[in-house]
């Protein structure tokens, strides 16, 4: 018979999660330990279709903001703890370049496919990174000010094209904030320096499969493998595979593998620098070893829809994942189980961890640490110095019995044993 083993499950720690679904709405989601199970604490907007979240990102601050891209192309400035509407952005769709007639004015049909907001720079301002379906790449500046008298075209920072043909679907950007990663249909993954908006490496098309053919790029999602370097990209392309690039090495892939019969929707690295999360259009989550192209382990619990979203807490060991199915689940990121499921209605298009709003249970454990550890030190000593006495009791009882024993004259009559009274007889 197999060998198995049990493990034992603490339950869901503590989180909160913000998701946003395909009407606009954004969803707060907690997990708190005197409440059991998550439970959706907070609801913000109005249901909407025209307002349906693209895509979203979270700056890395002490006190971050959200970035959220609707589906009319703009870009709202919101606050994460209390949902707080700060401000709001208009996209640009064309790139100004001079003498270039056929790209000067707006298309209302060119969405948002990626975002991402930097942190506070140390000039006291923020700025956030947009990217257009038809390859519009933009950095403004984000005013601090609520209602500022700034227009758009004075926002913006710089403005480029990252394709004049294919489709840009996904967008990534480094730890640093110095490289962002595009790729979509038509478009292999391509790097580029933001701050001097030049490209700095493009993937060449894998080698010819037994047929002679060549797949033509669709990438779906992508990540950087670790947070220490930019250099190696995880791709995941319409083809259900996953591939592995390495920027200073070569413009091919150095690991690729299929994953299930479906496009690969999400990707999400883990903090240890070689694992990926990766998601699909059929509902199946994994864990994959990039250095050896191994899967690790499907996730448990039974997905109906397409995965859009799989986000690694940054300090807890929980995945969460949502998508289509309008579940969010939370697992277990070593052990694989299903920790929490919670229904919110509306698909869901994607979802952040929220840092900045924490249950405020470790402050008061990080207040109560030297009481607890004094009481636990003081019990500790208790309870070594009536081990201590009691040992020195035990000692002390032998050792008067002993005395004792010797004092009535026991121990110097010696025992007579059967032969020697045989023959004294």
């Amino acid at each position: 018979m197999p060998r198995t083993s049990q493990v034992e499950l603490t339950g869901c720690p503590p989180f909160r999660a913000l998701c946003f679904d395909n009407l606009g709405l954004i969803k707060v989601v907690e997990a708190q330990p005197d409440k059991g199970a998550p439970q959706v604490v907070a609801r913000w907007g109005h249901p909407d279709s025209q307002q349906a979240a693209v895509c979203t990102s979270l700056s890395g601050d002490t006190y971050p903001s959200l970035a959220l891209a609707r589906k009319n192309g703009r870009v709202e400035i919101i606050d994460p703890a209390s949902g707080a509407h700060r401000m709001e952005l208009g996209v640009p769709t064309k790139v100004d370049i001079p003498n270039d007639r056929s790209r000067g004015q707006e298309d209302a049909s060119d969405v948002v496919c990626g975002l991402h907001l930097f942190k506070e720079s140390s000039s006291g301002g923020k700025s956030v990174l947009t990217c257009t379906e038809k390859g519009v790449a933009a950095i403004q500046r984000v005013p601090d000010q609520i209602k500022g008298e700034a227009t758009d075209s004075e926002l913006l920072i710089a403005n480029w094209s990252i394709s004049e043909s294919g489709c840009v679907l996904c967008l990534r950007v480094d730890t640093t904030e110095q490289h962002a990663a595009f790729g979509g249909r038509g478009l292999d993954v391509n790097l580029w320096d933001v701050e001097k908006c030049s490209r700095l490496w493009t993937a060449k098309s894998p080698r010819r499969d037994n047929l002679g053919l060549i797949a033509p790029p669709y990438v779906t999602s992508l990540t950087f493998l670790s947070n220490e370097d930019h250099r190696k990209l995880v791709v995941g392309t319409g083809h259900h595979q996953v591939r592995l690039y390495d920027v200073g090495g070569q413009r091919r892939p150095v690991l690729a593998f299929n994953f299930g019969e479906s496009p690969i929707r999400a990707l999400a690295a883990d903090a240890d620098g070689y694992s990926v999360y990766v998601g699909t259009g059929a509902g199946d989550l994994a864990c994959f070893d990039m250095r050896t192209g191994q899967n690790l382990g499907a996730f448990k619990g039974k997905v109906a829809g397409s995965i859009r979203s799989v986000v690694r807490h940054p300090t807890l060991p929980i995945i969460a994942s949502c998508g289509l199915d309008r579940y969010l689940r939370i697992h277990h990121s070593k052990t694989r189980q299903l920790l929490a499921s919670v229904f919110l209605k509306q698909q869901l298009v994607s979802m952040v961890f929220d840092m900045s709003a924490l249950p405020q249970e470790p402050a008061k454990t990080d207040a109560t640490v030297p009481q607890e550890k004094s009481a636990f030190d003081d019990g500790r000593d208790d309870l070594d110095n009536s081990i201590l006495h009691k040992v020195k009791s035990s000692k002390e009882r032998k050792h008067t019995t002993f005395t004792e024993s010797k004092s009535l004259g026991v121990s110097k009559k010696p025992r007579k044993s059967k032969s020697s009274e045989l023959q004294d007889y």
